[in-house]
C-alpha cells in the first residue's frame, strides 16, 4: 500500500510539474499573442498613417494638377493676347505706312501748289508791268473819259447831286488810276447803291 501510495504521490508529483509547464508554456503562448496583437495594432496604425499621407499625396498631386491647368489656360491667354498685340501692331504699322504715303503725296501737292503760287506771281507781275505800259496811254483816257462823263451827265443826269457823284467817281478813277471797268463791279455798285441808293452808277460805255 505504501509502494503503491508512493507511486500515486510520485505520478501526481509529476503531473503538477507537467502542469505547472503547461501553465509556463501558456503564458508564453499568451504573451506572444499580446505582441502579436500590439504589433499589428502598431502596424495597423502605421498603415493609418501611411493611408493619411497618400491621401495628402493625392490631394497635393491634384491641386499641383490643377495648378499646373491653370498656368496652361493662362498660357494660352497669354498666346492669345499676344497675338492681338501683334496684330495691332501690324495694322499700326500698316496705318503709319499709310499716313507716310499720304505725306509723300500731301508734299507732292504742296510741291505743285508752290509752282502754281509761282507763276500765279509772275502773272500778277507781267500784268503790273502791262498797267504800267497802261498808264502811259492814261492822258487819251482822261480826255475820252471826261467826254464820256459830259455826254453821259447831258443824258442821263439832271440834278447837280448826280453830277457831282459823277464828277467825283470819274476823279477817283482817274487819281486811283483805276480801270473804267471798276463801275461794272457788282461789288463797287452795291457799294454805291449802299451809300445813295437813288444815284444810277454809269457803265463803262457811258450807258447803264
Amino acid at each position: 500500500m505504501v509502494a503503491l501510495a508512493r507511486s500515486a504521490t510520485t505520478t501526481r508529483h509529476d503531473d503538477l510539474y507537467s502542469s505547472h509547464e503547461a501553465v509556463s508554456r501558456l503564458d508564453a503562448s499568451v504573451a506572444l499573442a499580446v505582441d502579436v496583437r500590439k504589433t499589428a495594432r502598431d502596424e495597423l496604425y502605421s498603415s493609418h498613417e501611411a493611408v493619411a499621407g497618400l491621401g495628402a499625396s493625392v490631394a497635393l498631386a491634384v491641386d499641383v494638377r490643377k495648378t499646373a491647368r491653370d498656368e496652361l489656360y493662362s498660357s494660352h491667354e497669354a498666346i492669345a493676347g499676344l497675338g492681338a498685340s501683334v496684330a495691332l501692331a501690324v495694322d499700326v504699322r500698316k496705318m503709319v505706312r499709310d499716313n507716310m504715303y499720304a505725306s509723300h503725296e500731301a508734299v507732292s501737292g504742296l510741291g505743285v501748289s508752290v509752282a502754281l503760287a509761282v507763276d500765279v506771281r509772275k502773272t500778277a507781275r507781267d500784268e503790273l508791268y502791262s498797267s504800267h505800259e497802261a498808264v502811259a496811254g492814261l492822258s487819251a483816257s482822261v480826255a475820252l473819259a471826261v467826254d464820256v462823263c459830259k455826254t453821259a451827265r447831258d443824258d442821263l443826269y439832271s440834278s447837280h447831286e448826280a453830277v457831282a457823284g459823277l464828277g467825283v467817281l470819274l476823279q477817283m478813277t482817274v487819281t486811283e488810276l483805276q480801270p473804267f471797268s471798276t463801275v461794272d463791279n457788282n461789288g463797287f455798285r452795291e457799294f454805291v447803291h449802299g451809300l445813295d441808293p437813288s444815284y444810277i452808277i454809269p457803265s463803262r460805255t457811258t450807258s447803264n
